[in-house]
């Protein structure tokens, strides 16, 4: 092989080496700033959580406060509770059977 085919084998495998380490900078450089952005993400994430806590609490304890209370209702009210829960249960029972004579 003579030299001049040698450098030229040379200096292409020294492009093609330039050319992958440049592809492998970039895909650094993209892991890297992918990285910076979720921390990123991470922290205003965490930011917004924490600021949400204290009235999520808030909330949670307005519910359960509402909640052992008892429910007072008038008597209009009351019977047309009882209707709609008879048909209700009425429905049910039609899809469990159907119309069945059993």
């Amino acid at each position: 092989m003579s030299k001049k085919v040698r450098v030229r084998d040379l200096e292409v495998q020294i492009a093609q080496l330039n050319w992958k380490q440049k592809r492998v900078e970039k895909q650094i450089r993209g892991i890297l700033n992918e990285s910076s952005s979720m921390r990123e993400r991470d922290t205003l994430l965490q930011l917004s959580t924490d600021r949400k806590r204290p009235r999520a609490q808030r909330i949670a304890g307005i519910i359960e406060d509402e909640m052992s209370r008892p429910l007072m209702v008038n008597e209009s009210i009351m019977r047309k509770m009882q209707g709609e829960d008879r048909r209700s249960q009425t429905s049910t029972v039609k899809v469990f059977f159907g119309n069945c004579f059993c």
